[in-house]
Formats: C-alpha cells, structure tokens, sequence
C-alpha cells in the first residue's frame, strides 16, 4: 500500500513540475509579447511624421 502511495505522490509530483514549467513557458512568452507591444508605433512616432508634412497634429 505504502508503495502505491509513493508511486501516486511521485506521478503528482511530476505533473506539477511539468505544470509550473508550461506556467514559466506561457509567462515567458507573454512578457515578449508586451516587449513587442512597446515596440509599435507610438504616438510620438506620428507626431514626429506630421511635423515633418507641417501639420498640426497635437
């Protein structure tokens, strides 16, 4: 019985290292994908165009 219990504690045990490893992966992924957010064309970018077209844009 002990044995079976062991066996069950150790399959729990590595699902939840597989789990918190998708975790880190998925988190990981999310914080490049907020880099690249930064990244777009802000709107200092589209003030910078206009000005250069001598428009009045703010």
């Amino acid at each position: 019985m002990q044995h079976k219990i062991n066996l069950a504690m150790f399959v729990i045990n590595k699902h939840i290292d597989f789990v918190e490893e998708r975790i880190r992966k998925v988190e990981e992924i999310n914080s490049k994908n907020q880099e690249i957010e930064f990244k777009k064309p802000t709107v200092a970018k589209y003030i910078k165009k206009s000005k250069k077209r001598n428009f009045d844009f703010i």
